[in-house]
């Protein structure tokens, strides 16, 4: 992903049970360091392996997440998977965010499989788009494609543009997807950060 846009890797978690409820586990959180974020293949070792795959669990917690503590106003879920769920609800009865792009990737699934179809059906709900990948080198061009796509919100109604200045600070034009006839915009001080980049 480009500088400047958070970036955070979730995995499973053994803590659950058949109902799955909403948890994940922390392998990198949101933060803007690359250096940090580019070390995260090394910790997706061993000692991540889960003895089982509680899948709508997982991204209806990340879903949470990126509602509650993403600082950044378009937000994009990537949803790797390979197939296994075992949760007693399935990905369908997931409630999509608006204002959230969902990507699933399909690792080693077989073809209009019904693991694969709950997957494509994310990703159309999310705005999002659907790869199927075989092996590592696969896996590395769909992460790629998604990674350096423009973030969008296309799920808004219509576009307000709106110019957000500050002293000291360039002066930047924003797009903001609404839904709503009526919008009121509130700026507030984001406090000092210390994951930016040196």
């Amino acid at each position: 992903a480009p500088t400047g846009i958070e970036v955070a890797v979730w995995g499973f978690t053994n803590n659950y049970s058949s109902t799955c409820g909403a948890e994940l586990n922390v392998i990198e959180p949101l933060s803007l360091d690359r250096n940090s974020s580019s070390q995260v293949g090394r910790r997706l070792g061993l000692g991540n392996l889960t003895r089982g795959t509680p899948l709508t669990g997982a991204v209806e917690a990340a879903l949470e997440r990126l509602d509650t503590q993403a600082h950044g106003s378009k937000r994009r879920l990537v949803v790797l998977a390979d197939g296994d769920n075992d949760c007693d609800v399935p990905l369908r009865d997931v409630a999509v965010q608006k204002g959230v792009e969902i990507h699933a990737i399909g690792v080693g699934l077989e073809e209009g499989s019904e693991a694969e179809l709950e997957l494509i059906d994310l990703a159309r709900r999310g705005g999002g788009t659907y790869l199927r990948t075989s092996d590592g080198s696969e896996l590395r061009a769909a992460l790629s494609i998604i990674g350096d796509a423009e973030l969008t919100w296309k799920r808004a109604d219509s576009l307000v543009e709106a110019t957000v200045s500050a002293q000291g600070h360039l002066s930047s034009r924003v797009e903001i997807p609404v839904d709503d006839d009526l919008v009121e915009l509130f700026l507030e001080e984001v406090p000092k950060r210390d994951d930016r980049p040196k």
